[in-house]
């Protein structure tokens, strides 16, 4: 644990930690109080309730993992800033591994017996993507480069293609694909826009 850390954030550390201690570790309050060395009523009092704690942790983890970076600015096409963000999605780093990361999926959340709290972290790991993602489609929107709409149901039917897109990637495939991944989002990305779809055209779009 890095040093001088208050005891909000030492039970943010702690929380981060847990997640990657492996299948059966809980990001109950007991638990990340213990790491964070702080007591359960100390953790309380910053986050009241496990979803907030958890909701918290998710929060930190992923403004580490998704950084928006150049998304903020509008040089680039809404569509492409689009694009970008949910290629970070399926890969937040240069040397991802997509097989490895749906094996610790798999063993953490499916394999193994879920506890409430496990259920819960897997929850708010798919409403912290929504979220983010939703977040740039309404600064979109706010940009007059995304027809107004329910950014939401945008954000979690890109989330739902981005876990399909994930699944497939660490699965064996054909080489030759009907529809490539790239293609695949920007179908989708098409469609938040403007309710349609564009396949076998992935050439840059501009607003």
């Amino acid at each position: 644990m890095p040093e001088g850390l208050n005891s909000r954030d030492r039970v943010l550390w702690a929380g981060a930690s847990l997640l990657g201690d492996g299948p059966g570790a809980s990001l109950s309050v007991r638990a990340v109080a213990a790491k964070a060395g702080v007591s359960v009523g100390s953790l309380r009092h910053h986050f009241p309730t496990q979803r907030e704690l958890i909701n918290a942790v998710m929060k930190l983890v992923y403004d580490f993992s998704l950084r928006t970076g150049d998304l903020d600015g509008t040089a680039a096409p809404a569509r492409d800033r689009v694009m970008a963000y949910l290629h970070t999605i399926l890969a937040p780093t240069d040397n991802f591994d997509a097989a490895e990361a749906w094996r610790q999926t798999f063993t953490r959340y499916v394999e193994t017996p879920l506890s409430p709290e496990t259920r819960e972290e897997y929850l708010a790991v798919e409403r912290e993507i929504a979220r983010r993602i939703e977040h740039l489609l309404t600064r979109l929107e706010d940009e007059g480069a995304l027809p107004p709409g329910d950014n939401l149901r945008r954000a979690t039917f890109l989330v739902t293609v981005v876990t399909g897109i994930s699944i497939a990637q660490a699965l064996p495939s054909e080489p030759t694909r009907p529809l490539d991944d790239a293609e695949t989002l920007r179908i989708a990305v098409d469609w938040v826009f403007d309710g349609t779809t564009t396949a076998g055209n992935t050439s840059a779009r501009t607003e």
